[in-house]
């Protein structure tokens, strides 16, 4: 679902996914599905002024490993400025934490990723 008016800009998706891998010794029966993905994303953005708008994004999801018995949590978050110069340009910056937790030991991680790109679109 996404909406959008003047200045304000929000959106909420769902997830849903499952995942059978072809190598055999990662399937223990055959046709076991052993990965499955669900979780969500959300966005709310704002234009400042013509042209610049800020926004917050986020998304949580779990993945479930059939044949190996564990559970991953990860958590994404972040923030953007972004500027558009002319129809076509535009630049933005963004800061996205990510985070994952696991059922099993030593797979636990975190990162924090800078994006800045500039874009044309015709």
């Amino acid at each position: 679902y996404t909406y959008r008016d003047e200045r304000l800009t929000f959106g909420v998706s769902p997830f849903y996914a499952k995942l059978s891998y072809v190598i055999p010794n990662l399937i223990p029966q055959a046709g076991d599905v052993n990965q499955v993905n669900r979780g969500g994303g959300a966005l709310l953005g704002w234009e400042l002024q013509p042209g610049l708008s800020i926004g917050v994004v986020g998304s949580i999801y779990d993945t479930r490993f059939q044949a190996l018995s564990r559970t991953d949590r990860t958590r994404s978050y972040g923030a953007y400025l972004e500027q558009r110069w002319s129809r076509h340009w535009s630049g933005r910056i963004e800061v996205d934490r990510n985070g994952r937790r696991s059922t099993e030991a030593a797979q636990k991680s975190n990162q924090t990723v800078i994006y800045l790109s500039i874009a044309y679109a015709r």
